[in-house]
């Protein structure tokens, strides 16, 4: 995931650390952004169980009827709000 952006569960509770920010410090090649949904082509990540469902729409979304695969984007697509 090196050069890549992804994203994780954002809401914490305390004592928990911030979870972007532990993704940054363990992963810092990693671009760590804050968004519900990040789709780098072959890689999507979104944070917490909501999210997960969101991801999983999107894929639906975005790759039914083309075979299954997956499409080879040249930049990620940053969500700011899953659509439902």
């Amino acid at each position: 995931m090196d050069g890549r952006h992804a994203t994780t569960k954002r809401e914490v509770v305390s004592p928990e650390e911030q979870p972007l920010a532990l993704m940054h410090n363990r992963y810092p090649k990693v671009r760590a952004v804050e968004a519900p949904l990040v789709d780098e082509g072959r890689l999507i990540t979104a944070g917490g169980v909501s999210l997960c469902i969101d991801a999983t729409l999107h894929l639906l979304e975005t790759d039914a009827g083309r075979g299954g695969r997956l499409r080879n984007r040249a930049h990620p697509r940053i969500h700011d709000r899953p659509q439902r």
